[in-house]
């Protein structure tokens, strides 16, 4: 939230100073840490899913058969989570706990995107600006809480991916 209420209010500062012809054009960077653990969000965004109990388990909750142990990394980084050794998994109602907080997290982050659109727009800078919205590793919440759980520090493809997407400024096709 504090990065976002930031980046916001440094939008707009710059956005007034570019009127100015000594400061026309500027850049703002912003880093948005969410969906990354831990995923502490605010309550609203939990009360948007339904209960633990009613989210699904992931479809695949171990390994697949032949995996290298290389290709395993324990999911430490979430509190709750060591101690499984290789192919463990977490039991069923802690696994949907960990994916309703997952995309509660990811309904967070992109609330604060949409917050950080809407003031570019606000600003008056909506058309003359490129957007660029970049990932540093995919997820597969389909393993999540499952053999994936960590998806920057193991070797399966389906995670080894980034995202981006980039806006160009000028007419709209």
């Amino acid at each position: 939230q504090r990065i976002t209420d930031r980046s916001i209010a440094l939008l707009r500062n710059a956005s007034a100073a570019r009127t100015r012809a000594t400061f026309p054009n500027f850049f703002l960077g912003v880093g948005l840490h969410k969906p990354h653990v831990p995923w502490l969000v605010p309550r609203e965004f939990m009360d948007r899913l339904p209960p633990a109990e009613q989210i699904p388990l992931a479809a695949n909750v171990h390994a697949p058969t032949g995996m290298p142990p290389c290709a395993w990394h324990p999911p430490a980084d979430v509190h709750g989570m060591g101690g499984q050794g290789f192919n463990g998994t977490s039991p069923p109602l802690l696994s949907r706990q960990y994916r309703r907080a997952y995309a509660a997290s990811v309904s967070y982050q992109d609330y604060n995107i949409g917050r950080i659109l809407a003031a570019l727009k606000e600003v008056g800078a909506e058309d003359s600006t490129v957007v660029s919205l970049m990932g540093d590793h995919a997820s597969s919440t389909d393993h999540l809480s499952g053999p994936v759980l960590n998806p920057q520090l193991n070797r399966w493809h389906v995670c080894r991916g980034g995202s981006w997407a980039i806006t160009q400024p000028g007419p709209r096709w």
